[in-house]
């Protein structure tokens, strides 16, 4: 009867690990092509398998992408733009993970007088879209003197992440048992000593999802980039592909308030910003061969 039962757990081990491998290979098949095509020369992949082998290597498209890519009007490759999106990745995550623990672990067994509250607040701010907050964002970034900054971009991301890390860490931490703490308070430990002595060796699986969630989240951004930044020099890897990637450039979108017939227009020399109306005028009369298209009382550049 036991062999029974193990030879009934050994087959559906098996079954299991199959269909996991089936869909381990579906999700990695693309990096594959990727990788691969990245290595032949143009005829190659013209006239070859699109899963078979490089014949003859070459990591000549690696060097031009990194090194000599055209972007825009620039053509200094992908390296500036990967190293921009690395200065307001890193600090980002950081923070902001580091913010959540400190919230979360408050929230969960600090308990003071509206803090269920303050945190059905900071999980309102999970639903936020990130379209709503575009204008009062750009608003106060201008009046703090962070626009087309990378610390500007670094605080949006901060802000709008530390509401996901305290709903992590602040989930984890009720799992951890609330006696841990009051012992720990008796030995005399305090706010941080307790923080820092149970709950950060408690944590390494909290702290990879949600370094996990906000580096993918802040380093796939396009929209908060492409409105903070101005200057394509300091633009996000991320924006600088899709510009290489766009056979039509950065297009404008705009609106009179007069509800005018207006079309969208190409300008490939325009930097990513929100403008106002006079800004507008300003370069059509420069430029009276383009033409707009409204999409509200302002204007966003994107490709």
């Amino acid at each position: 009867m036991n062999s029974y039962k193990l030879t009934n757990i050994n087959i559906g081990r098996t079954i299991i690990y199959l269909i996991l491998l089936f869909f381990a290979f579906l999700y990695l098949a693309p990096l594959y092509v990727m990788f691969t095509t990245s290595l032949k020369d143009i005829e190659e992949i013209r006239s070859g398998n699109l899963m078979a082998l490089p014949l003859d290597p070459t990591f000549y498209a690696w060097k031009k992408a990194w090194s000599s890519a055209c972007t825009g009007s620039e053509c200094k490759g992908l390296a500036p733009y990967f190293w921009n999106s690395v200065r307001i990745v890193f600090p980002a995550v950081i923070i902001s993970t580091i913010v959540g623990a400190f919230n979360g672990y408050s929230l969960a067994k600090w308990k003071f007088k509206g803090s269920e509250f303050l945190f059905g607040a900071l999980l309102f701010g999970c639903f936020i879209p990130f379209q709503v907050i575009l204008l009062p964002m750009a608003k106060l970034l201008g009046m703090l003197g962070l626009a087309n900054t990378v610390t500007g971009l670094v605080l949006v991301h901060v802000i709008y992440g530390v509401a996901f890390t305290t709903l992590f860490f602040r989930n984890y931490y009720v799992g951890i048992p609330t006696e841990l703490v009051q012992a720990a308070k008796l030995d005399g430990a305090g706010f941080f000593a307790i923080f820092r002595h149970i709950f950060i060796p408690l944590s390494t699986p909290i702290f990879v999802v949600t370094i996990i969630w906000q580096f993918t989240q802040i380093w796939n951004d396009f929209l908060f980039g492409v409105v903070v930044f101005v200057l394509l020099a300091i633009i996000m890897l991320v924006i600088a592909i899709a510009i290489r990637l766009s056979s039509k450039g950065p297009v404008l979108y705009w609106s009179d308030r007069v509800g005018q017939n207006n079309k969208i227009f190409k300008m490939p020399k325009f930097r990513s910003m929100l403008i106002d109306t006079p800004a507008v005028a300003t370069h059509l009369l420069d430029n009276p061969d383009t033409y707009l298209s409204p999409i509200g009382s302002f204007c966003v550049v994107l490709v």
